[in-house]
């Protein structure tokens, strides 16, 4: 169930990771089709701060991917709510102190990024000035788009995922078209057009979570100091990752423009946008991969860890390898769409975009095993990761094989790079693992006593009556084996009848295929548990009572029953899934 939901969730996350690159693309072209050289210019200068300013919404997204995630897989949704609330808290506080410092200083911003230099063109330091006032006052609503995404997925709304990333892509091409050629609000209407892209992406969700069934609700008591710490911690590899690549893209400007001049430059800038829609397969696999695995890791389970990892890098490295293909064969086409065919700066970059996009295959492993790294916890190897194949390798290599090869060698030392960052990655693993193995135990990277022992639980899949009685005398088997006494077999054998009979009954009547309901039976010291998951219609068996309380004790008795015979029962809703947890 966790690999069918995760390559439900692959596509729509690469999409949203693609959302900003796409609409930046958007922004140059129209720029250069509506306005001219003085408007380009000034978004060339404004970049940076823009860059900066999504990094901070992309660092608290994925540090409540991590916070969420966590508190989902130990069923503790209180501590999931105030990861909810505290984000929401910290995208208004930071988003108003940014636009307050902004619009305090924007001229004195304008300085520093070089639209202002001593020479310089008024006219694009005014335009500089005027998209920077336009885009400023959507920082709040595009933080508030950063966070959907998690959350989102978290619910199981893919498609109001997809829905948001399709209206901030097509709304930003129809706002610039709107206030740049029509309004002729230049610069300024261009900046407004990204602002209120992101607000209308933010409406677009907002009744997913106003609505009833909703997992998340804000509380002011949910704010809290050490939550926002976690977020900002766990979210950090982001803020590295934009740092080292900001300081690669500088080190490879200064190599190629003393090797080949102007030129080298243009062809690298061409071959980075490309790359940056390419890698965001990395980028949208690598944050399923982070929300996934911490949720299990937290839930304990080692099995479906290991499974789920082995499984989900074949499929991204499906996907990846397709794109590759695509792009060596249409990257003819693609590098003529930027350069005159068959000059100089024409040939470079065609060289550049098929060495950068065979680095896509590399490079994505590195990004799921990174994120897989944070996700159980060792967020250390995530930095030394970014730190190899960004910096520490591909600098030396690049300006070595450039020394030898020109253009071509800084492509060669890039692509070089991202393989022995991988081959860095094998021989940590292999260190803990104690031998060379690529067997997914070996990858897993967890230590031997993580997990339940495979003889203290035992697995049912049920597809129909037959097997939820199936899975209800073998659970009872089970027990007694372990020396369970005959009540909580009995017990334990109940539960599982009429939870299973119900969800085969209801749950699978909504006219869908495929539905199953997983069962795992768990006794472990004093534990005995039995934890339910099933991708029907949300259902909660805690609340469901509350609700119809008709005083009557003979109606709803198989709820009744269950509820009476559990310590605890603990229900979730998460990725679309319900997750119910009895402790007998």
């Amino acid at each position: 169930m966790i690999r069918t939901i995760s390559h439900r969730m692959l596509i729509p996350q690469i999409l949203a990771a693609m959302t900003g690159t796409l609409c930046m693309l958007i922004d140059n072209l129209m720029i250069g089709q509506l306005l001219g050289d003085c408007e380009l210019s000034a978004y060339g200068f404004s970049t940076p701060l823009i860059i900066v300013i999504a990094s901070i919404g992309l660092m608290m997204a994925n540090g409540v991917q991590m916070e969420c995630s966590r508190a989902i897989g130990r069923g503790d949704l209180y501590d999931a709510n105030s990861c909810y609330s505290t984000s929401i808290a910290m995208s208004v506080l930071v988003g108003s102190v940014i636009i307050i410092i902004v619009f305090a200083f924007c001229d004195q911003f304008c300085y520093i990024l070089g639209a202002g230099s001593s020479g310089g063109d008024a006219q694009v330091f005014a335009q500089t000035s005027g998209y920077i006032r336009g885009y400023v006052p959507g920082i709040i609503f595009m933080f508030f788009y950063c966070l959907t995404g998690p959350y989102l997925q978290t619910m199981g709304k893919r498609k109001v995922l997809m829905a948001s990333v399709i209206t901030v892509i097509i709304s930003d091409l129809v706002l610039n078209y709107v206030f740049a050629a029509v309004l002729h609000m230049r610069m300024f209407g261009i900046g407004i057009a990204s602002s209120l892209s992101c607000l209308l992406a933010v409406l677009l969700c907002l009744r997913c979570f106003f609505s009833r069934d909703c997992l998340f609700r804000f509380s002011f008591r949910g704010i809290s100091m050490e939550k926002a710490a976690g977020i900002i911690r766990n979210g950090s590899p982001i803020i590295i990752s934009q740092v080292l690549y900001v300081l690669r893209v500088y080190c490879f400007n200064i190599m190629l423009f003393s090797l080949a001049g102007n030129d080298a430059v243009a062809a690298l800038s061409v071959v980075n946008s490309i790359a940056n829609l390419l890698y965001c397969i990395g980028l949208g696999g690598g944050s399923v991969m982070l929300m996934l695995s911490s949720l299990l890791y937290n839930e304990n389970d080692k099995k479906q860890l290991r499974d789920f990892l082995s499984d989900f890098i074949r499929y991204t490295l499906t996907i990846a390898t397709a794109s590759v293909l695509i792009i060596e064969l249409a990257s003819p086409y693609t590098t003529s769409l930027f350069f005159r065919y068959g000059s100089g700066t024409y040939g470079m970059a065609l060289v550049g975009i098929r060495l950068f996009s065979a680095a896509l295959i590399p490079a994505c492993i590195n990004a799921l095993f990174k994120n897989y790294f944070q996700g159980i916890g060792h967020i250390q190897l995530n930095y030394l990761v970014s730190l190899l194949e960004s910096l520490a390798l591909n600098v030396p290599l690049a300006w070595f094989f450039g020394r030898l090869c020109g253009f071509a060698g800084v492509c060669i030392g890039y692509l070089l790079a991202q393989l022995l960052a991988l081959g860095a990655i094998s021989v940590i693993v292999w260190k803990k693992y104690g031998k060379i193995s690529f067997s997914a135990d070996a990858y897993c990277y967890l230590d031997r006593d993580f997990g339940l022992s495979p003889d203290h639980y035992k697995d049912f899949v049920v597809y129909n009556t037959e097997d939820a009685m199936a899975a209800s005398a073998g659970a009872a088997r089970f027990m007694k084996e372990k020396g369970i006494d005959s009540r909580l077999c009995f017990v334990t054998a109940l539960c599982i009848e009429e939870v299973c009979m119900n969800t085969v009954k209801y749950g699978f009547s909504d006219g869908s295929m495929g539905h199953h309901v997983e069962v795992r039976v768990i006794v472990s010291g004093d534990q005995h548990i039995v934890r339910f998951r099933d991708d029907c219609l949300a259902f909660d068996p805690t609340k469901y009572l509350e609700l119809h309380n008709d005083n009557d004790p003979t109606s709803h008795l198989g709820i009744r029953t269950m509820m009476a015979l559990s310590k605890e029962a603990i229900y979730i809703n998460s990725l679309g899934l319900n997750n119910l947890t009895l402790k007998l």
